[in-house]
């Protein structure tokens, strides 16, 4: 049975793992972490402490300016990518998702 602790402790993981990834994914979209800090107004230290876990819980605030940019920045991706006129995603548009399993989402 999965207690409560032991939820929270996944969750936690699965929080700092999603910031790592957002983080990593703006470094290459700006080129390093000196960019990305003055992006998400913060420092290029601040960067490097929650890509290497010393920072683990970014501020709200930071946390949803980090949210912004991978938005942005994604988005741009997708139409490039999914949108050139089907040349290289022929058929994904069609894509559906079956036989879920378990979804948790959080709000």
């Amino acid at each position: 049975m999965d207690g409560i602790g032991d939820r929270q402790r996944r969750d936690a993981v699965l929080c700092r793992a999603a910031v790592l990834l957002r983080l990593c994914f703006l470094i290459r979209q700006f080129g390093g972490a000196k960019a990305v800090a003055q992006e998400i107004g913060v420092t290029a230290d601040s960067v490097n402490r929650y890509r290497r876990g010393a920072r683990k819980h970014a501020r709200p605030d930071v946390a949803a300016k980090i949210d912004e940019a991978v938005k942005q920045r994604w988005q741009r991706i997708q139409e490039i990518y999914f949108q050139d006129g089907g040349a290289r995603a022929l058929g994904l548009s069609d894509v559906e998702i079956n036989d879920i399993d378990y979804l948790d989402l959080d709000y």
